[in-house]
């Protein structure tokens, strides 16, 4: 895989092989170049040695490796990992426009400034 392939918020498939039946519903896997035992619920009859696509998110990318987020966070070479949907930045309907807002809305200072100068009041009046 070339370097930069996957970015962060990418939906990345891995294939692991099945181990064995741990429970009724959950399956141990073998996942390559991860050297953790890891086990996914799995209800459909699946056989030792079946290959399973697992599916994440890519939550850190390394020079050569990918940490994708299978339930919990799974960190793989990047050559074992297939592109199932890149990330795209969700689309604003209207652009962010910062309005102009005067000083009287946050410190309350300006209210009493307003106040004073037309009560005819001084500045230290104001502020007392």
């Amino acid at each position: 895989m070339a370097k930069g392939q996957f970015n962060i918020g990418d939906e990345v498939a891995i294939t692991a092989t099945v181990r064995r039946r741990v429970t009724e519903d959950r399956v141990s896997v073998s996942i390559p170049t991860y050297n953790q035992p890891h086990s996914i619920i799995e209800r459909a009859k699946v056989m030792k040695g079946q290959p399973i696509e697992l599916v994440g998110d890519v939550k850190r990318v390394d020079e050569d490796q990918v940490t994708v987020n299978l339930g919990v966070p799974v960190t793989v070479n990047a050559g074992t990992l297939k592109l199932v949907t890149r990330y795209v930045a969700p689309k604003r309907k209207s652009p962010l426009i910062d309005n102009a807002t005067s000083g009287s809305r946050y410190f309350g200072l300006a209210s009493s400034w307003t106040s004073a100068s037309r009560e005819g009041q001084s500045r230290e009046g104001a502020l007392k």
